[in-house]
C-alpha cells in the first residue's frame, strides 16, 4: 500500500508552530509514496522505464506513443472514473509495452477495457479495467476506478474464482512485478 497522506500517529511527531524538532530526518513528501513491501521511496514509471528501457540502444520510435493529459481526460470522461496519479504518470510517460521478456503485456491506455461480467459475480464489475495480462492472456490484471473508497485502485485477478486482490493500487502492483512475487500468479 502507498503511504500518500499522514499516518494518525504524525499528528504526535508534529512539533506546535514555533517549537524546533529534533524528531529526526524528515518524513518522506505527500507527493513520494512509501511503498509499503519495501519501505522505500516509489515512482513505478521511473522503475518500469529502467526495467523495459535500461538499453540505452532501445530507439523511442520502439517505444509505444505516449497518452496525452487530453486523451487521459477523455478517457475519464467518457467512462465515468478518475485514474489515480500514479496510473495517470503512467500513461503519459510510458503508456504499456508490447511484451517484457517475461512474457507481461502493460496495455497502452486505448487499450483498456471495463470487465463484462455480471453484477452477481463482482459488484460494480464495469468499474473494473483490464490493463496487463501474463503470458499473451493467460492471467489478466484488472484496476477498480470507481468511486467506492474501500476498493478504490485495487488490482485484483478478475479471471480467479475469488478474484483475489493482488495488490491496492498500481504503484505496488509494479512493485510485486519488478520482484516478480508469486502474488501475480494467484498465490497468495
Amino acid at each position: 500500500m502507498l503511504r500518500t497522506r499522514k499516518s494518525w500517529t504524525s499528528i504526535f511527531e508534529t512539533p506546535a508552530p514555533g517549537r524546533r524538532s529534533d524528531a529526526g530526518p524528515p518524513k518522506p513528501l505527500e507527493s513520494e509514496p512509501v511503498s509499503v513491501l519495501t519501505g522505500s521511496r516509489v515512482n513505478p514509471c521511473d522503475r518500469l522505464e529502467q526495467r523495459w528501457y535500461a538499453n540505452a540502444a532501445t530507439p523511442a520510435r520502439e517505444r509505444p506513443k505516449c497518452a496525452t493529459g487530453e486523451e487521459v481526460d477523455a478517457f475519464e470522461q467518457r467512462n465515468g472514473v478518475k485514474l489515480p496519479a500514479d496510473l495517470r504518470e503512467y500513461f503519459q510517460r510510458l503508456n504499456g509495452i508490447d511484451m517484457d521478456a517475461g512474457l507481461f503485456r502493460f496495455w497502452p491506455l486505448a487499450r483498456l477495457i471495463s470487465l463484462k461480467l455480471p453484477p452477481s459475480v463482482l459488484g460494480e464489475a464495469d468499474r473494473y479495467f483490464l490493463f496487463a495480462d501474463y503470458m499473451v492472456g493467460t492471467w489478466y490484471y484488472a484496476i477498480y476506478l470507481g468511486d467506492d473508497p474501500f476498493l478504490q485502485n485495487r488490482v485484483i485477478l478478475p479471471d480467479f474464482p475469488s478474484h483475489p486482490v493482488i495488490a491496492p493500487n498500481f504503484s505496488e502492483f509494479v512493485e510485486l512485478y519488478l520482484t516478480d512475487s508469486p502474488r501475480l500468479y494467484g498465490n497468495q
